[in-house]
Protein backbone atom coordinates (compact mmCIF):
# COMPACT_ATOMS: atom_id res chain seq x y z
CA UNK A 1 0.00 0.00 0.00
CA UNK A 2 1.37 3.53 -1.13
CA UNK A 3 2.04 6.27 1.70
CA UNK A 4 -0.55 8.91 2.09
CA UNK A 5 0.12 12.31 2.75
CA UNK A 6 -2.48 14.31 5.23
CA UNK A 7 -2.92 16.66 2.30
CA UNK A 8 -4.16 13.78 0.13
CA UNK A 9 -6.43 12.52 3.18
CA UNK A 10 -8.18 15.47 3.51
CA UNK A 11 -9.04 16.01 -0.54
CA UNK A 12 -10.16 12.48 0.06
CA UNK A 13 -13.01 12.65 3.03
CA UNK A 14 -13.84 16.36 2.02
CA UNK A 15 -14.95 17.61 5.60
CA UNK A 16 -12.08 16.47 8.35
CA UNK A 17 -14.18 17.21 11.16
CA UNK A 18 -16.85 14.39 10.39
CA UNK A 19 -13.63 12.17 9.51
CA UNK A 20 -12.71 12.64 13.22
CA UNK A 21 -15.66 12.34 14.79
CA UNK A 22 -16.23 8.55 12.99
CA UNK A 23 -12.81 7.55 13.50
CA UNK A 24 -12.09 4.15 14.12
CA UNK A 25 -8.87 4.27 16.42
CA UNK A 26 -10.30 4.18 19.86
CA UNK A 27 -9.85 6.01 22.99
CA UNK A 28 -6.52 7.59 23.53
CA UNK A 29 -4.62 5.74 25.90
CA UNK A 30 -2.64 7.71 28.74
CA UNK A 31 1.58 6.23 28.49
CA UNK A 32 2.73 3.82 30.62
CA UNK A 33 1.04 5.79 33.84
CA UNK A 34 -2.15 4.04 35.18
CA UNK A 35 -5.13 5.76 35.15
CA UNK A 36 -5.73 5.29 38.80
CA UNK A 37 -2.96 3.65 41.56
CA UNK A 38 -6.00 2.89 43.87
CA UNK A 39 -9.17 4.92 43.18
CA UNK A 40 -10.99 7.40 41.47
CA UNK A 41 -12.82 9.02 44.13
CA UNK A 42 -9.54 8.87 47.35
CA UNK A 43 -7.13 10.64 44.48
CA UNK A 44 -9.99 13.29 43.65
CA UNK A 45 -10.39 13.66 47.73
CA UNK A 46 -6.33 13.82 48.00
CA UNK A 47 -6.08 16.72 46.02
CA UNK A 48 -8.75 18.71 47.82
CA UNK A 49 -7.68 17.72 51.31
CA UNK A 50 -4.51 16.14 51.58
CA UNK A 51 -1.77 16.38 48.74
CA UNK A 52 -1.83 14.08 45.56
CA UNK A 53 1.68 13.17 43.92
CA UNK A 54 0.86 12.84 39.57
CA UNK A 55 3.79 11.27 37.43
CA UNK A 56 3.44 13.62 33.88
CA UNK A 57 6.87 12.35 33.14
CA UNK A 58 4.95 10.14 30.02
CA UNK A 59 2.28 11.92 28.02
CA UNK A 60 4.47 14.93 26.23
CA UNK A 61 7.15 15.72 23.57
CA UNK A 62 10.10 17.34 25.35
CA UNK A 63 11.59 19.44 22.91
CA UNK A 64 15.19 21.09 24.04
CA UNK A 65 16.20 24.08 22.22
CA UNK A 66 19.58 25.66 22.51
CA UNK A 67 21.64 28.46 20.72
CA UNK A 68 22.04 32.42 20.60
CA UNK A 69 18.64 32.33 18.24
CA UNK A 70 16.66 30.30 20.32
CA UNK A 71 14.39 33.37 21.36
CA UNK A 72 14.37 34.82 18.09
CA UNK A 73 12.78 31.74 16.86
CA UNK A 74 10.43 31.07 19.46
CA UNK A 75 9.23 34.78 19.23
CA UNK A 76 8.55 34.44 15.88
CA UNK A 77 6.24 31.87 16.32
CA UNK A 78 3.99 32.42 18.49
CA UNK A 79 1.00 34.64 19.17
CA UNK A 80 2.52 36.21 22.53
CA UNK A 81 5.69 38.40 23.90
CA UNK A 82 8.89 36.63 24.84
CA UNK A 83 10.24 39.95 25.44
CA UNK A 84 10.38 39.50 29.31
CA UNK A 85 11.49 35.96 29.62
CA UNK A 86 14.48 35.51 32.17
CA UNK A 87 16.17 32.27 32.87
CA UNK A 88 13.97 30.07 35.78
CA UNK A 89 11.14 31.17 34.42
CA UNK A 90 8.26 29.37 32.53
CA UNK A 91 5.23 30.40 30.00
CA UNK A 92 2.86 29.39 27.77
CA UNK A 93 3.70 29.00 24.06
CA UNK A 94 0.85 29.55 21.35
CA UNK A 95 2.37 29.12 17.86
CA UNK A 96 0.13 29.63 14.82
CA UNK A 97 0.27 28.61 11.08
CA UNK A 98 1.49 31.11 8.20
CA UNK A 99 -2.45 32.44 7.98
CA UNK A 100 -3.02 33.05 11.72
CA UNK A 101 -4.53 29.78 12.75
CA UNK A 102 -3.45 27.96 16.42
CA UNK A 103 -1.88 24.88 16.21
CA UNK A 104 -1.81 24.00 19.52
CA UNK A 105 -0.23 25.34 22.69
CA UNK A 106 2.57 24.20 25.37
CA UNK A 107 4.95 25.38 28.41
CA UNK A 108 8.22 26.41 28.04
CA UNK A 109 10.54 26.70 30.18
CA UNK A 110 13.70 29.34 30.18
CA UNK A 111 16.31 26.56 31.81
CA UNK A 112 19.57 28.78 31.17
CA UNK A 113 20.75 31.49 29.12
CA UNK A 114 20.24 30.02 25.43
CA UNK A 115 18.65 27.19 26.57
CA UNK A 116 15.03 26.03 26.98
CA UNK A 117 12.42 23.04 26.74
CA UNK A 118 9.22 23.09 24.88
CA UNK A 119 6.57 20.39 26.59
CA UNK A 120 3.15 19.93 24.67
CA UNK A 121 2.00 18.15 22.25
CA UNK A 122 3.27 16.68 19.01
CA UNK A 123 1.92 19.39 16.23
CA UNK A 124 3.62 22.48 18.33
CA UNK A 125 7.34 20.66 18.63
CA UNK A 126 6.88 19.20 14.91
CA UNK A 127 6.10 22.74 13.97
CA UNK A 128 9.01 24.86 15.90
CA UNK A 129 11.69 21.50 14.94
CA UNK A 130 10.97 22.62 11.43
CA UNK A 131 11.34 26.39 11.15
CA UNK A 132 14.36 25.73 13.77
CA UNK A 133 16.19 23.10 10.76
CA UNK A 134 14.92 25.26 7.71
CA UNK A 135 14.76 29.26 9.01
CA UNK A 136 18.69 29.94 9.07
CA UNK A 137 18.30 30.24 12.75
CA UNK A 138 21.34 29.64 15.02
CA UNK A 139 20.21 26.77 17.47
CA UNK A 140 19.78 23.15 17.51
CA UNK A 141 17.03 21.06 19.03
CA UNK A 142 16.77 17.60 20.54
CA UNK A 143 13.31 15.99 20.41
CA UNK A 144 12.73 13.51 23.30
CA UNK A 145 9.34 12.18 22.20
CA UNK A 146 6.40 11.14 24.61
CA UNK A 147 6.21 7.68 25.79
CA UNK A 148 5.09 4.58 23.91
CA UNK A 149 0.65 4.20 24.58
CA UNK A 150 1.70 0.83 24.89
CA UNK A 151 5.67 -0.29 25.43
CA UNK A 152 5.30 -3.79 24.89
CA UNK A 153 7.40 -4.91 28.47
CA UNK A 154 10.22 -3.05 27.38
CA UNK A 155 11.85 -0.41 29.55
CA UNK A 156 10.32 3.12 29.23
CA UNK A 157 13.52 5.55 29.78
CA UNK A 158 13.00 9.77 29.81
CA UNK A 159 15.61 12.57 29.51
CA UNK A 160 13.68 14.33 31.86
CA UNK A 161 11.40 12.95 34.42
CA UNK A 162 8.21 15.57 35.78
CA UNK A 163 5.74 15.16 38.91
CA UNK A 164 3.36 17.20 40.45
CA UNK A 165 2.01 17.42 43.49
CA UNK A 166 -1.02 19.13 44.79
CA UNK A 167 -3.18 19.97 47.43
CA UNK A 168 -3.18 21.70 50.74
CA UNK A 169 -0.56 20.00 51.84
CA UNK A 170 1.51 19.55 49.29
CA UNK A 171 4.20 22.56 51.01
CA UNK A 172 4.39 20.62 54.05
CA UNK A 173 5.38 17.08 51.46
CA UNK A 174 7.70 19.41 49.92
CA UNK A 175 9.33 20.69 53.04
CA UNK A 176 9.50 17.23 54.54
CA UNK A 177 11.59 16.20 51.23
CA UNK A 178 13.64 19.02 51.48
CA UNK A 179 14.57 19.27 54.82
CA UNK A 180 13.30 22.43 56.00
CA UNK A 181 11.70 25.54 54.16
CA UNK A 182 11.66 25.95 50.61
CA UNK A 183 12.06 29.20 48.36
CA UNK A 184 9.21 31.32 47.94
CA UNK A 185 8.82 30.02 44.44
CA UNK A 186 6.30 32.34 42.52
CA UNK A 187 3.90 31.76 39.99
CA UNK A 188 5.39 30.17 36.95
CA UNK A 189 8.93 30.66 38.38
CA UNK A 190 11.71 27.97 39.12
CA UNK A 191 13.71 27.76 42.00
CA UNK A 192 16.06 24.50 43.54
CA UNK A 193 15.09 22.20 46.26
CA UNK A 194 16.96 19.03 47.46
CA UNK A 195 14.96 15.51 47.97
CA UNK A 196 17.21 12.58 48.69
CA UNK A 197 20.52 14.78 48.87
CA UNK A 198 19.54 15.63 44.74
CA UNK A 199 18.85 19.41 43.33
CA UNK A 200 15.40 19.32 41.97
CA UNK A 201 14.12 21.95 39.67
CA UNK A 202 10.47 23.35 40.84
CA UNK A 203 8.01 24.91 39.53
CA UNK A 204 4.86 26.56 41.10
CA UNK A 205 2.06 26.65 38.61
CA UNK A 206 -0.41 26.14 41.30
CA UNK A 207 -2.00 28.60 43.58
CA UNK A 208 -2.58 26.27 46.44
CA UNK A 209 0.40 25.25 47.84
CA UNK A 210 1.45 23.26 45.29
CA UNK A 211 5.05 24.14 43.39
Amino acid sequence: MSQQSLEDLLKTVGNPVTMLRNSQIGAYVYPVVPGEFSNWRDEQRAWRETAVLFDQSHHMVNLFIEGPDSLKLLSNLAINSFAKFPVNRAKQFVPCSYDGYVIGDGILFHLEQNRLVFVGRAPSASWIEFHARTGGYDVKTEKDDRSPSNPKGKAVVRKDYRYQIQGPNATKVIEKLNGGPIPDIKFFTMDVINIAGRKVRALRHGMAGAP
